[in-house]
């Protein structure tokens, strides 16, 4: 029997996305491809073992905003490994992502680059694009992204979900992240990605001495956290979950609980 409060938080053992490659290969949501992505060009540049970068079967990120960057951009390879800092989490993308879309935003300058532009579609699961500019916001991207395609595949997309969630679609409320009212599904998204995001930025702090760096994360922890907050107190308040929900949902928000506990400890020090 499956523990889906274990599928909440990335656990150690690997257990929760053993689980959710199960579900992928048993039980896959009605979004889901039916038929497996094309492999990558055979000199395809590949990174974290296998993902390929390249915009092979079309860019999710649109022009002119966007522009796609040629080959592998060394800010990805140090967003990389500052995933790294999050071992659980870095044993886990590659086994979700196997492509990544880079980018370059034209309209920020390069001087305000403290973050990232990041999307996905449920079509093409397991892709993910993202502006490359900044290390530490393509880090976030990542994990972020991940979070998304992960969800998915429990059974939730941003607006219909086959389980965890039963709140009718025509249900609103609003969304921190957006600044709109959003259907149940599409807030728990936002809330779990960043989440994410939140929980990488705890375990940069813990590892990164570098003044600079530490400003930058904890600049991006602090508006982050509000958000993730405000969503947390909508989704315990509202949310309604099925039977597979429950635990889900209450692990969910367990975590949401440490993260920001341990993020507000952080904040003082620096307020």
């Amino acid at each position: 029997m499956m523990d889906w409060g274990r599928l909440a938080k990335p656990q150690a053992d690997g257990s929760d996305i053993a689980a959710i490659e199960w579900l992928l290969r048993h039980s896959p949501p009605p979004w889901h491809p039916s038929d497996p992505p094309p492999p990558a060009p055979a000199d395809a540049a590949r990174v974290a073992g296998g993902v390929s970068v390249g915009l092979d079967g079309g860019a999710i990120l649109c022009a002119p905003r966007f522009a796609p960057v040629q080959g592998v951009p060394a800010t990805l390879i140090d967003a990389i490994a500052l995933v790294r800092h999050w071992p659980v989490m870095d044993r886990q993308w590659p086994r979700i992502v196997h492509q990544i879309q880079c980018f370059t935003d034209t309209e920020t300058p390069p001087d305000a680059r403290l973050g990232s532009c990041s999307h996905n579609v449920r079509e093409r699961f397991g892709v993910i694009a993202m502006t490359t500019d900044c290390p530490l916001g393509t880090a976030q991207a990542i994990v972020h992204e991940t979070a998304h395609h992960k969800l998915r595949a429990m059974g939730v997309d941003n607006e219909t979900a086959t389980r965890i969630i039963r709140n009718p679609t025509d249900q609103l409320f609003y969304s921190p992240v957006v600044g709109h009212p959003r259907p149940m599904t599409a807030l728990l998204h936002a809330h779990y990605s960043f989440l994410h995001v939140i929980e990488l930025d705890l375990a940069l702090l813990r590892a990164e001495s570098d003044p600079v760096r530490r400003t930058g994360i904890v600049t991006l922890l602090g508006r982050n956290m509000p958000r993730v907050a405000e969503s947390g107190r909508s989704i315990e308040r509202h949310a309604m979950p099925d039977e597979t929900g429950k635990d889900f949902i209450a692990a969910v928000l367990a975590w949401t609980a440490e993260a920001l506990a341990e993020g507000e400890t952080i904040l003082r020090q620096y307020a």
